[in-house]
């Protein structure tokens, strides 16, 4: 798996692990704050490339009206 593979599964999982804990979606900045917390910052123009790729992968989806990202109706079928 190529690094950049890597960061982005990396920051699916986060993704996944904060809506668990809010379901109404969440924004790039929360990401943000987990990898720096996790001695791993990225910078936001990098997360915003991975959101994209994640969104035209079908794995996660933005609300037009709030700016909250929620997971997509294929990737909600694997979180438990």
């Amino acid at each position: 798996m190529s690094t950049e593979r890597r960061r982005i599964e990396e920051v699916f999982q986060i993704i996944e692990e904060l809506i668990k804990e809010n379901q109404s979606g969440i924004k790039a900045g929360a990401v943000a704050d987990v990898l720096r917390a996790r001695n791993a910052p990225s910078g936001m123009w990098q997360l915003r490339a991975d959101f994209s790729e994640l969104a035209s992968e079908g794995r996660i989806q933005c609300d037009d009206v709030t700016g909250a990202w929620t997971l997509a109706d294929a990737s909600l079928k694997n979180v438990g």
